[in-house]
């Protein structure tokens, strides 16, 4: 874009002075339709405008090479889907910040139509507004589908679906188990009564036993 121009600045450097925001001394004029910038630049040109779009671009900040006493300026690209042109937003604030395809609104002064070449080198038209900053902003909202992709959720259960076939396929070629082919590993003892008599001498009394007084308590 061709910004040498001295409306451009003057409307640029009033926008960076002015400790006020577009629209605080005259109602702004809420644009549903872009096309009457193009149709009619004389009538809005220097006028407060709104208009809202998603945005396409955030060129990073930079210096006019002319007026580098201005500052640096960010450059938006706003686009909307039911709208024939663009609209270029010049703000005097850094907003470089901002993701792309948010829902942007902007109040600011309307300067010009300017020409761009856009895909193909078509010829396209773009209207431009300088503001200090969007006056609001929301990032897209995706859908639940694009957030969560099934397919990757169905590749998984087929794929651990083939683990649990394979592993129960290699069970099966296995065979059965004989248990009459099943041996211990050291031989049991033949005489138990050691055992036996160890044990009965760590049991407990019996409850009877418990239960009956000693007759030298008499």
């Amino acid at each position: 874009m061709n910004y040498d121009q001295p409306g451009f600045y003057a409307v640029l450097e009033f926008v960076k002075r002015s400790p006020q925001p577009p629209g605080h001394a005259q109602p702004s004029a809420r644009l549903n339709d872009w096309r009457v910038l193009i149709d009619r630049p004389n009538d809005f040109r220097g006028a407060v405008v709104t208009l809202s779009g998603k945005l396409g671009r955030n060129k990073s900040p930079f210096l006019l090479q002319r007026r580098p006493d201005l500052g640096e300026i960010t450059q938006l690209e706003l686009y909307s889907d039911t709208q024939p042109l663009a609209c270029t937003v010049i703000c005097t604030e850094n907003v470089g910040d901002l993701p792309i395809d948010a829902e942007v609104e902007v109040t600011g002064y309307f300067v010009l139509a300017r020409n761009y070449k856009g895909p193909g080198g078509r010829v396209q038209q773009a209207a431009v507004i300088v503001a200090p900053a969007p006056i609001s902003f929301a990032r897209a909202q995706r859908s639940l589908t694009q957030r969560f992709d099934w397919r990757w959720l169905a590749a998984s259960v087929g794929a651990a679906a083939v683990v649990v076939w394979v592993v129960l396929r290699r069970a099966s070629r296995g065979g059965r188990t004989d248990i009459h082919s099943l041996h211990a590993r050291t031989a049991a003892p033949q005489n138990l009564a050691g055992d036996l008599a160890a044990w009965a001498s760590d049991a407990p009394p019996s409850p009877r036993a418990a239960e009956e007084p000693d007759a030298r308590d008499g």
